[in-house]
């Protein structure tokens, strides 16, 4: 089996060349069959970039949903990897996918940490070791094979805000979910261009008015509307 990894972009430039850089030291290099950037109209130089660090890129229209449906569409891997650009997987990914797919036939994700020492942060990161409620969101990344994810009908792209959630909770009623407790690094970026308590309390806000059946579009306005974004 081989692996198609997927990445959305918007404005990555150094994070992709950092992203591509460290999936070259990863190990397990006989499974990764491509990484696709999707673009979502970046003006910056994330296409010019990543096409010089040898990854296969396309555009959509702007939006996670999206651009991840469009990776998965024209991946040529049977397993599907989704990796935000600020994440950085463990160098062991490779291996623990197919080793988790083998076994399993499963959806799965990483735990993560934060490049940050802050307490509140590191909270955060201990309970994403644990299966429960608030598991599979982006920062953990996700695996699944490609026949799952077509099955599943892929990312709900009428939805803003918590796609990757939506899709998670939804493939876990049929799949079994494997999570993988070797630790993702995640950037604290928007922690650190925000109040790092104000975060926390917006995202537990949003991610309870999602489960609770409000508005998606008025979630991503009000969320949109305070957190600043980290490239402001």
């Amino acid at each position: 089996m081989t692996i198609s990894v997927i990445v959305p972009t918007l404005d990555e430039a150094v994070n992709i060349k950092q992203l591509l850089k460290h999936f070259k030291k990863c190990q397990g290099q006989e499974f990764l069959g491509e990484i696709i950037v999707i673009d979502g109209g970046s003006k910056d130089q994330t296409l010019k970039i990543a096409q010089a660090q040898g990854a296969r890129v396309s555009q959509s229209e702007k939006g996670r949903a999206v651009q991840m449906n469009t990776g998965a569409r024209i991946a040529s891997g049977d397993i599907l990897y989704f990796v935000h650009a600020d994440v950085r997987p463990p160098l062991s990914c490779f291996e623990d996918i197919i080793q988790a797919i083998e076994k399993r036939n499963c959806i799965g994700c990483f735990a993560y940490r934060f490049d940050s020492e802050h307490p509140l942060l590191k909270v955060n990161s201990y309970f994403t070791q644990f299966d429960w409620v608030a598991v599979g969101g982006g920062d953990q990344t996700l695996f699944l094979l490609k026949k799952r994810f077509e099955e599943l009908g892929g990312f709900d792209e009428t939805l803003p805000i918590m796609e990757d959630f939506d899709f998670f909770w939804r493939a876990k009623k049929q799949y079994p979910v494997h999570l993988v407790k070797k630790r993702a690094l995640v950037s604290a970026r928007k922690y650190q261009r925000n109040s790092y308590l104000k975060v926390q309390v917006v995202n537990a806000i949003a991610f309870t008015a999602f489960r609770w059946g409000y508005s998606p579009t008025q979630i991503a306005k009000w969320y949109k509307k305070h957190l600043k974004k980290v490239d402001e």
